[in-house]
């Protein structure tokens, strides 16, 4: 399940059976899935806004950067928020404020933030979520 309409017909099943289950939402398998892209930045933010409606069977979020590793390529896994969004602070505050509306409803949810790069792109990511708002427990 990698779509947004996937994951919302999940959660609508969580719902309608009273399951305990609960979601894990794949940022970036979701903006893959809807061909996100620098050009096409904006099918993500829609993609996320879709969800505000199931967001209370989101129980985590995962969070990985795709970045340019020391050979030049591009690496999952690699790199921080700057790097994913190709420098483009504007793309990236979009994506920022889209995920804290989509999240700032007073459940406490899990971050994975699967970062093999180091400390200092972790961080980076952090700050930029503490930036707008989110908080960590």
């Amino acid at each position: 399940m990698s779509t947004a309409m996937q994951v919302s017909a999940l959660a609508n099943q969580i719902s309608d059976e009273s399951l305990s289950l609960r979601i894990t939402l794949d940022i970036p398998q979701l903006y893959t899935a809807h061909g996100v892209t620098q050009k096409h930045h904006s099918r993500g933010l829609g993609a996320l806004a879709s969800l505000a409606e199931v967001r209370e069977f989101i129980a985590g979020v995962h969070l990985w950067r795709k970045g340019q590793n020391k050979k030049g390529r591009r690496q999952s896994h690699y790199g921080d928020l700057n790097s994913y969004f190709y420098g483009n602070e504007s793309v990236k505050s979009e994506f920022l404020s889209e995920i804290y509306l989509l999240f700032n409803d007073g459940l406490a949810r899990n971050m994975v933030l699967e970062i093999n790069s180091g400390n200092e792109d972790m961080l980076s990511i952090i700050s930029d979520l503490r930036g707008v708002g989110f908080t960590f427990v």
